[in-house]
């Protein structure tokens, strides 16, 4: 039971590991297309 627990929380930790850094590449990418302090300005000026 006990190895089924820490092997349950290692794959999780690797899931949200890859998640955050899929999100960090893709955010990365997201803001060398589109810079977010142009529509900022646009919207608050």
């Amino acid at each position: 039971m006990g190895i089924a627990l820490v092997l349950g929380m290692v794959f999780l930790l690797l899931v949200a590991t890859g998640a955050y850094v899929a999100f960090r590449m893709y955010g990365a990418h997201e803001v060398a297309q589109d810079h977010p302090t142009d529509g900022f300005r646009r919207k608050h000026p």
